[in-house]
């Protein structure tokens, strides 16, 4: 199989669909790193990042996970925070996670030799407590977005 940028496209939308209803299931992303050989989908590994420190150590075990199978493609789902940007200076001194004006959002990541794919999709809970989903944003230049999850296993490549 070829992951190319259209097969990234593919999977990472129905790996958006799965994310979808795990919020709305269990209320949370459930995080997982796909591995992916020339015939599919071979390994999960599954994220469970109490703190920075260990989520640092399972993004160096998954990397070297890739490798050491010789890995063709993989994916990532998260669960991640963004702040929309304003012309205000940041504030280093806060996280985001503390701060109010964050917005919630299911990011995908796929990447191969031949090509990256992203999508974000921000969401919210209704007062109901039922999930909203924002239109998702697939970013043309993925290969410009630097992951934590995937830089370094492949060479980069240009935009294509």
């Amino acid at each position: 199989m070829s992951y190319d940028r259209t097969e990234l496209q593919k999977i990472a939308r129905k790996a958006l669909l799965a994310a979808h209803e795990n919020l709305q299931t269990y209320g949370r992303i459930l995080p997982i790193g796909m591995v992916f050989d020339e015939d599919g989908l071979t390994r999960l590994f599954p994220f469970n990042c109490e703190d920075l420190q260990v989520k640092r150590i399972l993004q160096e075990e998954f990397k070297n996970l890739l490798v050491k199978v010789g890995a063709k493609a993989a994916v990532v789902v998260t669960e991640s925070w963004l702040k929309e940007e304003t012309r205000m200076p940041p504030n280093l001194t806060r996280s985001i996670a503390d701060d109010p004006a964050r917005k919630e959002a299911i990011v995908i990541e796929a990447a191969s030799s031949q090509a990256r794919y992203m999508i974000i999709q921000i969401f919210r809970k209704d007062p109901s407590g039922r999930v909203r989903f924002d239109p998702p944003i697939e970013p043309y230049f993925a290969c410009e977005v630097r992951s934590e999850w995937l830089d370094g296993v492949w060479p980069e490549r240009k935009p294509n």
